[in-house]
């Protein structure tokens, strides 16, 4: 496990596999979420996102977490059955009924989990107010992904912990854009300390949208995908991962 980009060979790994499966054991009581263990790239980022809390920061000594851009996934309810105290923030306030039918498996006390309405460019918060800030492949939905970590970090304690996963286009059309990722990745480095290594990925193992091969897909979706790349349209640019695990200076 480390920081950098997301490598198709983690895929591959057996105790990946083991990971993988013991989180899709948890019952979240939602078919609506149970999608991230065949998305091209959620299968990696729920699991690296949720270890880099759980094998760095404990409920006794960084109970309240925050999810900025939050939606609807696993990852809360998760923590929140590991005891942490888990807030998320999003802007779509119909999260919040959703939020409430989902995870009751896994939580058997619903005070660990709640959802509130906020924007991820303007957390409702202080700050120095939360122990770990963590959010998953939703900062590339923003008007301003740097404005967005910023954030992050503002409402952080002083050694507390920021996980985050982006989607980062390689080819500058969409998602994270590469200046963008670069201003984030200094200002990741000037304000927090890596609690992982730093690896880097030769092209043909990232983990992208078109190379998604070991991720189960519909044959309808994969024939669609061979037509045009027969007729030389591309269905969508080549986006890979970031994750990076810190600590707040």
């Amino acid at each position: 496990m480390q920081n950098g980009f997301g490598c198709i060979d983690d895929l591959r790994d057996a105790k990946w596999d083991r990971l993988v499966a013991s989180l899709g054991q948890r019952g979240l009581g939602s078919v609506e979420i149970d999608g991230w263990k065949r998305h091209w790239s959620r299968i990696w980022e729920f699991p690296w996102a949720y270890t880099a809390i759980s094998a760095n920061f404990s409920p006794a000594t960084h109970p309240l977490v925050i999810e900025s851009g939050c939606g609807v996934t696993p990852m809360p309810f998760w923590l929140g059955g590991d005891g942490f105290q888990v807030v998320g923030f999003d802007l779509d306030t119909s999260c919040e009924a959703r939020w409430n039918r989902t995870g009751v498996p896994c939580r058997p006390d619903p005070s660990k989990t709640r959802f509130e309405c906020g924007d991820m460019l303007h957390l409702p918060l202080a700050d120095a107010s939360v122990d770990i800030a963590y959010s998953v492949s939703a900062i590339e939905h923003t008007s301003d992904p740097v404005r967005a970590v910023a954030e992050m970090l503002r409402v952080l304690k002083p050694g507390g912990g920021l996980i985050l996963t982006m989607d980062v286009d390689i080819c500058g059309s969409d998602s994270v854009s590469w200046q963008a990722f670069s201003e984030i990745v200094s200002f990741l480095e000037r304000h927090t300390r890596s609690l992982l290594p730093v690896r880097h990925v030769t092209p043909g193992r990232l983990l992208t949208f078109e190379n998604r091969t070991l991720v189960p897909q519909s044959s309808t979706r994969l024939l669609s995908k061979r037509i045009l790349d027969y007729l030389g349209i591309r269905a969508r640019s080549d986006q890979t991962v970031f994750a990076w695990a810190g600590e707040k200076n």
